[in-house]
């Protein structure tokens, strides 16, 4: 491995469950921050009245498990058009997120593989897919940066963007899980 994957290989190799732990508790203080910065978008939204557990589910788009559409972005962008200054912060503030995101699945994907002898490829997986999370999480924020901006619509785009972030994350701790498991039985 050379580049980004080499030193992510190094920062996977070096994983504790003491390191795991703080990770976690660094991804817990970054959505803290975000869910701080998005809440007057999300008071902005809620101007109707919502029953149950809908209050407290998030209704900007790019934080539906469930999948958006282009649509659904653009009445979400109409809702929020006078607090885009507070979005473009939310962007900012998603940075923390998305390297602690990352750290915990690449320590995730360390521990995993400890003590098993692994192939370069199976190992180029395990780191890989934690940095195409924050790839894909990177451009989702690229593509809202631009259309919070106003520069372009971006509302085409940003459903994909979504699914690739969360599908990543998703089988980046799949892989790693399964690794684990393995490990495990053998």
């Amino acid at each position: 491995m050379t580049g980004p994957l080499a030193a992510a290989d190094r920062f996977a190799a070096a994983a504790t469950p003491a390191r795991l732990a703080l990770s976690l508790l660094g991804v817990l203080l970054a959505y803290g921050l975000v869910t701080m910065v998005h809440a007057p978008i999300e008071a902005a939204i809620r101007e109707g009245t919502c029953a149950g557990l809908d209050c407290l589910r998030p209704l900007r788009p790019d934080t539906r498990h469930g999948g958006y559409g282009a649509a659904d972005f653009r009445l979400y962008l109409d809702a929020i058009w006078g607090l885009r200054d507070r979005a473009l912060f939310g962007v900012l503030a998603d940075l923390p997120l998305i390297a602690a995101v990352t750290a915990a699945l690449l320590i995730a994907a360390g521990l995993a593989r400890r003590d098993i002898p692994l192939g370069e490829r199976t190992a180029t997986l395990l780191v890989g897919i934690p940095l195409a999370y924050a790839g894909a999480d990177l451009l989702e924020n690229l593509a809202l940066a631009i259309a919070y901006a106003g520069l372009a619509d971006m509302a085409p785009l940003l459903p994909w963007l979504t699914a690739m972030k969360f599908g990543t994350a998703v089988a980046s701790g799949a892989v790693s899980a399964i690794i684990g498991l393995l490990r495990l039985a053998a």
